[in-house]
């Protein structure tokens, strides 16, 4: 990894040396040119399973106040706490099975979207993916809880060099939405002007997320792997909802220098008004491909689609093969066999709210910059969030 960000070639050369643009397919998670920490990720350890507990908090129903998780790996009692106004959810079935969805109505719209929050824990259990990654994947998931200890957040200068913000350890989910820097003047000098400061609670992708080395790349103990989920109203079913499942990979891996640090994917269930699921849209690259509930492959017994993860691009799939990209200019394929381990995103999953208003201690969608380092294209810097993302507001 280059020093103050920059890949491919040293600064010496950006400076002297005119780059030409280069067009290529932006991974799905991949570019900067999509529209939105280290506290704990508001979950249940990895395969504790749920139990009974305490009331929810006022945003937290069921589950002894934890919004999503019911946990996997182990039955839990037959039913948990219930939070004001929620049913108290069932015991979490073991990887792949049906535990109970928790959740309940609420009456409380914490991230005011116009859905109840405890709808949103329902249907978010209901729909959770499992996903299989490849045989000999290096480049394995992780979660933002994992990961922001183990960055710094710093400020990309053009052709000057870069500055830190926060340093190594410094990085919480509750700050990396609330810093601000100025950019530059004549001679690599910061300006004094108020109006150029940036904020990184907008989409200034000047702000990215740098590791020290490249020892995080290789992601994450499955123990710390998360998924995230994002409700809001279906943009293409009256009356239904999209329930989105964002998961997070330190490092993205493709073909030739074309890799970039963070990689963030996403699967969105489409529900009916019957709350039935009616298709699923798998991300993969620029775009993705949206498949019917008929041909949708379930976990037995449930509602929750299958994936599978593409080797180093984690472009996802609804059944193994090889697929050609989708990317322009560049035809190479990926391979997604689910020969590798699997991804049971129900455990641990976080309902995040919206971004401006997050739930469950998810301040990080707030923040607006990339998050891995900067290369010299779109396609090797790393991406936004998810809630900078044009997904977020779409499929």
């Amino acid at each position: 990894m280059a020093p103050y960000g920059k890949n491919l070639f040293s600064l010496a050369a950006r400076l002297v040396t005119p780059l030409a643009f280069v067009a290529l397919g932006a991974h799905c998670g991949g570019s900067g040119d999509e529209p939105a920490g280290a506290a704990g990720d508001g979950s249940v350890p990895r395969g504790d399973s749920a139990s009974g507990g305490g009331a929810g908090s006022p945003n937290q129903a069921g589950w002894g106040g934890n919004p999503v998780n019911a946990g996997s790996g182990g039955s839990g009692p037959p039913a948990g706490g219930a939070g004001p106004g929620g049913a108290g959810g069932g015991g979490g079935a073991g990887p792949g099975g049906a535990g109970g969805e928790g959740g309940g109505l609420t009456g409380l719209d914490d991230d005011a979207d116009g859905i109840d929050d405890g709808l949103e824990t329902t249907l978010a259990r209901r729909f959770a993916p499992l996903l299989r990654l490849t045989a000999n994947e290096q480049y394995r998931p992780g979660s933002v809880a994992w990961y922001l200890p183990r960055v710094h957040l710093r400020f990309n200068h053009d052709n000057c060099f870069d500055h830190e913000i926060l340093a190594l350890g410094e990085v919480t989910a509750d700050n990396l939405g609330q810093q601000s820097h100025p950019n530059n003047g004549s001679l690599c000098q910061h300006s004094g002007d108020a109006e150029d400061q940036l904020p990184s609670n907008a989409k200034h992708l000047e702000f990215f997320l740098q590791p020290p080395d490249d020892a995080a790349h290789g992601g994450a103990p499955p123990a710390d792997w998360r998924a995230y989920a994002h409700v809001k109203k279906s943009q293409t079913i009256a009356g239904g909802y999209d329930v989105q499942y964002w998961f997070f990979y330190p490092f993205n891996s493709t073909i030739a220098n074309f890799d970039h640090e963070a990689d963030w994917e996403h699967i969105t269930v489409v529900a009916d008004a019957s709350e039935a699921i009616a298709q699923a849209r798998y991300a993969a690259h620029s775009g993705g491909t949206t498949h019917p509930a008929s041909a949708l492959e379930l976990v037995p017994g449930t509602s929750r689609p299958v994936g599978y993860v593409a080797l180093g691009s984690h472009a996802t799939y609804n059944k193994p093969g090889e697929y050609l990209t989708e990317a322009p200019d560049f035809v190479f394929t990926d391979q997604a066999d689910g020969e590798g381990p699997e991804f049971d995103t129900s455990v641990g999953l976080v309902n995040v709210g919206e971004r401006g208003k997050p739930l469950n201690g998810q301040a990080w969608v707030n923040y607006g910059g990339r998050w891995g380092e900067i290369g010299e294209f779109s396609n090797t810097s790393g991406p936004p969030g998810p809630a900078f993302q044009g997904a977020w507001d779409a499929l």
